[in-house]
């Protein structure tokens, strides 16, 4: 019954890791393109653009940047579940799990482009000018 308790503990940690490492390379990868692009964004506050509007871009890429990851997990997941489908411990991935993992990728994404939102939001229009 110990090991049982062990197992779940370390299944938990786990799944913990690898939310916390999902959510910090997507935050890192979303934050960087947009200070790379934090002048196009000066540039459209200039033109007018509403906070609003600016944000819907930084999720778009956010959602985008999430989806593109589930995309090719998924694609390693079956090509490992497709290889191992005749050894005696297979992989099986319930159709459940992956709608599952897919609602966890999009509240990683979400959740990743707070930082993001952050500096875009307070971004001043007149850095396009001070260029």
């Amino acid at each position: 019954m110990v090991r049982g308790n062990v197992a779940g503990a370390a299944l938990v940690w786990g799944l913990v890791l690898g939310i916390v490492i999902g959510t910090v390379i997507v935050a890192q990868t979303i934050y960087s393109s947009t200070n790379e692009h934090l002048v196009t964004y000066a540039t459209l506050q200039a033109f007018g653009s509403s906070t609003g509007y600016l944000r819907k871009i930084v999720m778009a890429q956010a959602l985008l940047t999430s989806l593109a990851g589930f995309g090719l997990g998924s694609i390693c997941v079956g090509i490992v579940a497709w290889s191992s489908s005749g050894s005696p411990l297979p992989l099986v991935v319930t159709p459940l799990a992956f709608a599952e993992l897919f609602a966890i990728t999009l509240a990683i994404g979400i959740t990743a482009a707070i930082g993001a939102l952050v500096k875009v939001t307070n971004t001043d229009p007149a850095l396009v000018f001070a260029r």
